[in-house]
């Protein structure tokens, strides 16, 4: 008897012991109904039972919140819970999984078999995901979670991947040169480096922060979805194959097709496009421009009954649309503005001219430096894109030659124009500042002190002025230098010139900066021609003060006759007839004159200053 108990008890504890652990009675029912799996039809799954299953397991839409047990199932090769309510699933036992589907699950954590070929886990609560030790990963689909970081670098065999709607900033796919199809719209990337996806086919990125796109390494691509972001451009050229092109609603303002003659489908509207030529898609059956910048659109070659879709709205400038058949096109395409029209030959006119300095400068530094202008001309088949250059000197000065090189004169501001030659209108400006420059002088004016021009005087003097512009030259200084015309005088290196011999002399001051730039001035000289007599009535003859603002006082050693003051165009302003030694000046305003003095009947010439 004790044996016996002894070995039912053993046999219980026993077959307790391979029984499978599964607290969810929604799995359990499923699992214990499932012929495959509960092969001796009991009510429980035996560990037997769950590692001899080397079948496919798919539970969908069952209830199930626990699927505590799945372990047991070492040798399953796919695994399929989509719509149960989950938040926790470790596959990390079931080693002979290929194929996981767990999409719209709830989940938050998820630990994947390592040998996995396809996961699909889209609509889930994941923050996080490691596929590390996949390397066999070929699809990966984990769109519309809330990952933040993907690393797919150990993934290398993959060929789709697909994470759209998650919160990615930034996936390095250096390493995944296989890659076919590659969805990543709607997340935060603000940077895409595709250059080592030669392979791709699909590329999707829409929805993103990019304001770069380089597809030129992905001569593969058939389908490009890059719309919604924030691309100032995008070059195709190298995309041949592309028959889908979604690059709408960004901020492109040029877009080139004319290489992509397999296109089917054109969307680029909202955008700044300027100018846009279909001519050579002669296989599109949809187009989308509308909402640009279009001044010209070249439908040519493109048959209204194979292009049943044209939306060219929302672009107040695009006045012509050029075709084939006018009357087909008004017929099939009738979203196009009120202010636009079919033509069988459009004239393009110049809209815009964009001006700057070459590589961006504005600013000239040197002295006699250049720099060479550039105009962008839009639209860029625009029939006549020639223009003129113009400077207008503003604080500064330059020149500016026929091929735009800009030559700097003077320091300060000046504004260059390209002028469009089309009869448009149209310009473009720039301002460009100049500094450390060196200002030559362009001009002297010469001059007598007062704007004096004679010297009366026995042995007087006059000095004289010089006015340099401009007035900012950097090297202002000049030289006096006088040459006998009829007469003769000396000058100093202060401009004073002395009378020597009646007559005129030229007085000319001289620039020292290099520029050649000299004025002169001639000076009538009088009374210098005088015999013994007069000599010795001027030795003898004093007048003092001088300069003076009101009298004089006029010594000699001999009666002074008579005294005639004159102002100094030699007109008569006083005369005095009685002896005197006085003259009453105060009554005369500032300036030159000069006393005529009589003494024993000869008549003696001094110049006097009134204060």
């Amino acid at each position: 008897f004790i044996l016996i108990l002894i070995s039912t008890l053993v046999f219980c504890f026993g077959s307790a012991a391979q029984i499978v652990n599964i607290p969810d009675a929604n799995f359990k029912a499923f699992l214990v109904g499932y012929t495959f799996i509960n092969s001796n039809m009991d009510d429980e799954i035996q560990v037997s039972e769950a590692t001899a299953f080397t079948g496919e397991m798919y539970c969908y839409n069952l209830g199930i919140t626990d699927f505590t047990g799945i372990e047991a199932f070492t040798g399953m090769t796919a695994f399929g819970c989509n719509g149960n309510s989950l938040t926790t699933l470790d596959l990390s036992q079931n080693t002979a999984l290929t194929h996981v589907y767990c999409t719209s699950t709830n989940l938050t954590s998820l630990v994947t078999s390592p040998n996995l070929v396809q996961l699909y886990c889209d609509n889930n609560n994941l923050t996080t995901l490691d596929v590390s030790q996949n390397t066999d990963l070929i699809f990966l689909a984990c769109n519309n979670n809330n990952i933040e970081s993907l690393d797919v670098s150990q993934n290398t065999a993959l060929n789709t991947l697909h994470i759209q709607e998650n919160n990615i900033s930034t996936i390095d796919l250096s390493q995944n040169t296989a890659l076919a199809s590659l969805d990543l719209s709607n997340n935060n990337l603000t940077t895409l480096d595709v250059s080592q996806n030669t392979a791709l086919i699909n590329l999707k990125c829409f929805f993103n922060n990019l304001s770069t796109l380089d597809v030129s390494q992905n001569t593969a691509l058939t389908t490009l979805e890059c719309n919604h972001n924030s691309l100032l451009s995008l070059d195709v050229s190298q995309n041949t194959a592309l028959t889908d092109l979604k690059c709408m609603v960004n901020n492109i303002s040029t877009l080139d097709v004319s290489q992509n003659t397999a296109l089917t489908f054109l969307a680029c509207n909202n955008n700044s496009i300027g100018s846009l030529d279909a001519s050579q898609n002669t296989a599109l059956t949809q187009l989308f421009c509308g909402n640009n910048s279009l001044t010209s659109l070249n439908l040519k070659n493109i048959n209204p009954s194979t292009m049943t879709v044209l939306n060219a709205a929302g672009n107040p400038n695009l006045t012509c649309i050029e075709v084939d058949d006018v009357a087909a096109a008004t017929a099939a395409w009738q979203l196009i503005d009120v202010t636009s029209s079919f033509s069988l030959n459009c004239v393009i006119a110049v809209t815009s001219i964009t001006v700057q300095g070459q590589a961006g400068a504005s600013e000239i530094t040197t002295a006699g430096g250049t720099l060479q202008m550039t105009a962008n001309v839009l639209p860029t088949n625009a029939d006549d894109n020639t223009y003129t250059w113009s400077v207008t000197d503003g604080t500064g000065s330059a020149t500016i030659n026929s091929s735009g090189l800009l030559t700097a004169v003077a320091d300060g501001t000046v504004t260059v124009t390209a002028t469009a030659n089309d009869g448009s209108g149209v310009s473009g400006s720039t301002v460009i500042t100049i500094s450390n420059q060196i200002v030559l002088v362009t001009s002297i004016t010469v001059q007598g002190q007062a704007g004096a021009s004679t010297i009366t005087d026995l042995g007087g003097t006059l000095q004289m002025e010089a006015s340099v512009l401009p007035v900012n030259a950097n090297n202002a200084t000049y030289t006096w230098s006088v040459i006998g015309g009829t007469g003769s005088a000396t000058i100093n290196s202060s401009g004073l010139l002395t009378a020597m011999a009646d007559g005129t002399v030229t007085v000319t001051a001289s620039s020292v900066d290099g520029s050649g730039v000299s004025g002169n001035a001639v000076i009538t000289i009088s009374n210098q021609n005088v015999g013994i007599k007069e000599q010795n009535i001027i030795r003898n003859l004093s007048i003092y003060p001088n300069p003076t603002n009101a009298q004089v006082i006029i010594e000699s050693d001999k009666q002074i006759e008579a005294i005639t003051v004159l102002d100094i165009m030699g007109k008569t302003v006083k005369t005095i007839v009685e002896p005197t030694n006085t003259v009453n000046l105060s009554d005369l305003t500032k300036g030159i004159y000069f006393l005529k003095i009589q003494i024993d009947n000869t008549l003696v010439s001094k110049k006097i200053i009134k204060e």
